[in-house]
């Protein structure tokens, strides 16, 4: 009996807790929308001005404004600064001035030396120029005595051997050479490619010119003028020799060819190679 009067307690509190339940859900929905209501209501309305009194009791409500925010000066008194104003700042104006002076020197001697270093990349960069054009000079020289050599050890199927006459002992030929002057010409079998080799050569006297002469059947052609290096060597060179040549010569000429040529190197008989 004290069971079943336990469980019809159990069962009428429960069923008045839902009950409860029920009733605070309903309040809960109808809360909501009285609150839905009014806002809509309050926009509905005409804004009118609040009553002196409400408007201090809503202006008393607001928390208290928040004092306005000022910058402090900067601690320091700046690089380059006025003396004036370091003075106002209390700083030693002595040893502004000489903090000025040192900044400056160096930057007077940090100016000085990058001119310093562009003067040095100009003059390196002149060097590079110069000795690029060398080694090109070089290289063109090297390839041309490579050339020639292949060509005289190689190619070549005729020698024709130079030697000085007696006019290469005239005074104008001083001072005399350590050797008389000399020279070869080279020339190939089927294309008649030549060249022309020569050393001991004196410089010419003032007016005067070396010419290389071509002896063939039909006489004497001018084959152009030689120049002389420093190291008392001249040289020529083509692809083709006149027509039926049989010997060569070198002569002293004036200048502009008025006058009559002299005889300086001839020739002997080529020598099949």
């Amino acid at each position: 009996m004290e069971g079943e009067e336990r469980d019809a307690i159990d069962v009428a509190e429960l069923v008045e807790r839902l009950a409860r339940a029920e009733d605070a859900a309903a309040a809960r929905l109808e809360l909501a929308e009285l609150e839905e209501a009014s806002t809509l209501l309050a926009l509905a309305l005409e804004p009118a001005v609040p009553r002196p009194a409400a408007r201090r009791r809503l202006l008393a409500a607001l928390p208290p404004k928040s004092p306005p925010l000022t910058l402090a000066p900067p601690p320091a008194v700046l690089p380059f600064a006025a003396p004036a104003a370091a003075a106002a700042e209390g700083v030693d104006l002595a040893d502004f001035v000489r903090r000025e002076k040192r900044v400056v020197r160096a930057l007077r001697f940090l100016v000085a030396a990058l001119l310093l270093c562009l003067v040095g990349v100009v003059y390196l960069a002149a060097r590079l120029d110069r000795q690029g054009a060398e080694l090109k000079r070089q290289s063109a020289e090297l390839g041309t005595v490579d050339r020639r050599l292949h060509m005289i050890t190689s190619v070549a199927r005729y020698a024709y051997r130079l030697e000085p006459t007696p006019v290469a002992s005239l005074p104008a030929f001083t001072p005399q050479p350590e050797a008389p002057p000399q020279g070869m010409v080279y020339v190939c079998g089927h294309h008649q490619q030549w060249i022309l080799s020569l050393e001991h050569l004196p410089p010419p006297p003032p007016g005067r010119e070396y010419h290389i002469q071509f002896r063939t059947a039909a006489g004497t052609i001018d084959g152009g003028v030689l120049r002389v290096d420093a190291e008392s060597r001249a040289g020529m060179e083509d692809v083709k020799l006149p027509p039926g040549t049989r010997g060569f010569s070198v002569t002293l000429e004036p200048v502009g060819s008025a006058g009559d040529p002299l005889l300086v190197l001839q020739s002997q008989p080529g020598v099949p190679l």
